[in-house]
């Protein structure tokens, strides 16, 4: 419960500062990537003052939902995410009897993610990179619901896809406002 409010917090001091601007330096995008900071696929929002950003996003990845801040100095980002996970998601997995369909709770899980963005054109579009690592900080542990038993290979597909590592993303942003 503390993670989420410490992210809204987060967003309504940044929709805050981006309010008192103008706009002037915010950037509405869409985003995609390897352990992104707003997963496989989201939105984000980030305000850019000269040196300094902030950043929101949200998005969905094979975690879950996924919701994150951030702040960043010359490119440098320092990102705080908190991947939902699910309730109840059925994945065909090797078990100790074969391959079956496993039922599975995927626990939340948090991050902290360190990055290095590029980013080109910034006038009314820009394009970025991001490469980066996700450090996995709390949860993304998971749990079989009807009685299976992983194989040793379907305990390292589940332990290969917890949110985590290397990240690699690509963005699309417009400017909002003047």
């Amino acid at each position: 419960m503390k993670k989420v409010s410490l992210l809204r917090l987060c967003l309504f001091a940044f929709l805050m500062m981006a309010i008192q601007t103008s706009y002037s330096q915010f950037y509405l995008g869409l985003n995609s990537g390897i352990n992104n900071f707003n997963g496989l696929i989201g939105v984000s929002g980030t305000y850019q003052k000269e040196e300094l950003g902030f950043r929101f996003g949200i998005g969905s990845g094979g975690w879950g939902a996924k919701l994150s801040a951030g702040v960043s100095y010359h490119n440098f980002w320092l990102s705080y995410a908190n991947a939902k996970g699910f309730d109840l998601i059925t994945q065909t997995l090797e078990t100790t009897v074969g391959d079956q369909s496993v039922d599975l709770k995927m626990k939340p899980a948090s991050l902290v993610d360190v990055s290095w963005a590029k980013y080109w054109g910034k006038r009314v579009v820009r394009f970025n990179i991001e490469v980066g690592y996700s450090i996995r900080v709390a949860g993304a542990s998971y749990e079989v619901l009807n009685g299976y038993t992983l194989s040793d290979f379907g305990k390292k597909v589940m332990n290969m896809s917890r949110p985590g590592g290397v990240k690699i993303g690509i963005g699309l942003a417009f400017k909002i406002g003047q």
